[in-house]
């Protein structure tokens, strides 16, 4: 049977309730500590430059997020016309991209939505 003095007892575990809190709060504390929130929205300098193929996956993102919906999911004839390609093969995060030409208005192109990955990386 619970009680409240168990759910409370459980709730301050290292496990429990506050322990995600508090794993959540240290992880939006050091990554406010680390980026610069221009970084985090995607559009400071380093997301501009042609280091490390960054400007090639924010390409390919887009691509992927304006082609329109086919099958397989993943898929989109925008690259390697008239066969295509796959959202995996431009170096996206394929299910985040999904969810993002799921969730996300169309409005919103073009963007760069790696900054709010490493976020969501930091806190989770």
């Amino acid at each position: 049977m619970f009680t409240m003095k168990k759910i409370m007892q459980e709730a301050f575990t290292p496990s429990g309730l506050f322990g995600l809190l508090l794993s959540v709060l240290l992880g939006w504390f050091f990554l406010n500590l680390t980026f610069e929130t221009g970084f985090l929205r995607g559009i400071s300098s380093y997301w501009l430059s042609e280091v490390d193929d960054i400007t090639q996956y924010i390409a390919g993102f887009n691509m992927y997020f304006t082609a329109p919906w086919s099958f397989p999911i993943l898929a989109f004839d925008d690259l390697n016309y008239p066969k295509g390609t796959r959202a995996t093969f431009v170096d996206i995060i394929p299910i985040y991209a999904f969810l993002l030409k799921l969730f996300v208005p169309d409005s919103f192109y073009p963007f760069n939505p790696y900054g709010y990955w490493i976020a969501l990386c930091f806190v989770l």
